[in-house]
C-alpha cells in the first residue's frame, strides 16, 4: 500500500516523469527499507501525501550522496528530526485519558 501511494505521489509530480518504472520502484523499495529501519510502517502510513513526498526527496538526495547502504544509513540517523506536535484533531478512536499532564510529571 505504502509503496503504490508513495509511486502515485511521484508520478504525479513534474519530475515524476523522469523516473523509469524500474528506477522508480528501486528508488521506492530502497527507501522504505532504509526508513523502516528506524520507524514503523504505521507512521509513514500516516503521514500527509506532502510529508511523505518531501521525505522522499530528502531521502533522494541523500542516497545520490551516499550510495553505499551503510553510509547511507549512518547519515539518515545523523540527519533524523522528530517532532510530535500536538494533534488539532480529535482522534475518535482512542478513549479519553483518565490521568492528567500533572500526574505524568510527579512520578
Amino acid at each position: 500500500m505504502l509503496k503504490s501511494r508513495l509511486r502515485a505521489i511521484i508520478r504525479k509530480t513534474k519530475r515524476g516523469n523522469a523516473y523509469s518504472d524500474g528506477s522508480l520502484n528501486n528508488a521506492i523499495t530502497v527507501f522504505t527499507d532504509d526508513l523502516l529501519q528506524f520507524i514503523s510502517i504505521e507512521i509513514l502510513e500516516d503521514m500527509p501525501d506532502s510529508t511523505l513526498y518531501s521525505t522522499y526527496l530528502a531521502w533522494e538526495t541523500m542516497a545520490i550522496k551516499h550510495q553505499d547502504p551503510a553510509q547511507r544509513i549512518k547519515h539518515i540517523r545523523k540527519g533524523m528530526k522528530i517532532i510530535l506536535m500536538p494533534s488539532l484533531v480529535e482522534v475518535e478512536d482512542e478513549p479519553a485519558a483518565s490521568t492528567n499532564i500533572v500526574s505524568l510529571f510527579s512520578k
